[in-house]
């Protein structure tokens, strides 16, 4: 008596994996496409431990399909126990298979929803499976190896985090022109060198000791240059390109959420090695990945489209986003929100009053538990 577990692959590559180390069966049987082959061999590459055998079936032949089902039925014995994942492939295999092996009484016929719940078919009951986000990235294809998680940052650095926040009011323009350079070259020698930059007109300027040592002078309306020094773990990253509102957002959101599981700076590579995507924070909710996207006010509605191919190429369908912002959002980057199925965010009121934290997580945890279209 054998133990198999059969499942259809489709794109979503997470569900199939999920489905097959529930049931532990002795043979696993993928079905693919010439299409979905990639998928498979992911699938494959990450349940090395299982014995597993691929069969191609025609897509959308159902005359075929079905000829197909025949062949593979004659590889079962009747004393098999089968179990049989319709999560993923084209409808016309899971109606197929469904059709076949429903009136069989040693199949067990599952799906797994965008809340990582396994049914069962026949006794019309669910199980809650569990969840690997680092599994998760490597079954789509994108592992994420390049991040610093939340529990790195210390309190020192959340000081830091306010601090740099207090700072940037001084004077907006020079703390922006300073913090957030536009060119390469700038960005690169802030990540990899001790340096200063080129002071500005107005006598701002900036200098830092990587990772703990930062100072900058700001030129105030109306007292003249200030000086303020920046000392934490994290003291450089958080005052250059606004991680310092990034710091803050995770914060936030690591009261919803376990901080363990929030991470910060997050790099996609390419197969080169070079940085393919970035994502501000990733989270792990427990069922799925929360992408948030942090801006300080959004100036370029192009954002939001990078954000959302982000999120649908590297988390999976059943994936969640955030995007949030400290100022007011404008309409327009609302619209394409709402067209993305992102979720959005401002940190501050139509009257320019913070926002109460408690209206996020009631919206946040909404928004998770809603399933995607």
């Amino acid at each position: 008596m054998r133990k198999i577990h059969i499942s259809l692959v489709g794109r979503e590559t997470a569900p199939v994996y999920l489905g097959l180390m529930e049931a532990s069966p002795d043979l696993v049987i993928l079905i693919h496409s010439v299409d979905t082959i990639k998928e498979t061999e992911r699938i494959i590459k990450e349940a090395k431990d299982f014995k597993i055998e691929k069969i191609e079936f025609e897509p959308m032949d159902l005359a075929k399909i079905f000829a197909d089902i025949e062949k593979l039925q004659q590889k079962l014995n009747e004393d098999d126990i089968i179990s049989l994942n319709l999560v993923g492939g084209t409808k016309f295999w899971s109606l197929a298979f469904y059709s076949v092996f429903n009136s069989k009484s040693n199949v067990t016929i599952n799906l797994i929803d965008q809340q990582n719940n396994l049914w069962d078919f026949k006794t019309r009951t669910s199980k809650l499976l569990n969840f690997d986000i680092e599994k998760n990235f490597k079954l789509y294809g994108n592992p994420l190896v390049k991040y610093v998680p939340f529990s790195d940052y210390t309190d020192e650095d959340f000081e830091c985090a306010n601090q740099v926040e207090s700072i940037r009011r001084i004077n907006y323009d020079d703390f922006t022109e300073l913090t957030a350079p536009l060119d390469k070259k700038t960005k690169n020698e802030i990540r990899q060198n001790n340096n200063e930059l080129p002071p500005l007109k107005s006598g701002s300027r900036v200098s830092w000791i990587r990772p703990d040592y930062a100072s900058i002078e700001l030129k105030a309306k109306k007292r003249g240059l200030e000086f303020f020094e920046l000392k934490s773990p994290h003291a450089v990253d958080i005052l250059f390109n606004s991680h310092w509102f990034e710091v803050k957002v995770a914060k936030i959101l690591s009261k919803f959420f376990d901080g363990k599981d929030i991470y910060l700076n997050c790099v996609f590579p390419a197969k080169n090695g070079s940085d393919k995507n970035e994502a501000d924070i990733i989270i792990n909710t427990g069922s799925k990945v929360l992408f948030v996207e942090c801006k300080t006010q959004i100036n370029n509605t192009t954002d939001i489209d990078k954000f959302a191919t982000v999120v649908r190429n590297y988390g999976g369908k059943s994936s969640k986003a955030l995007f949030i912002t400290d100022a007011k959002i404008p309409v327009i980057a609302i619209e394409k929100c709402e067209e993305s199925n992102i979720k959005y965010f401002s940190l501050k009121n139509e009257k320019g009053q913070p926002q109460k934290e408690s209206l996020l997580k009631k919206e946040l945890k909404q928004f998770i538990e809603d399933t995607n279209k």
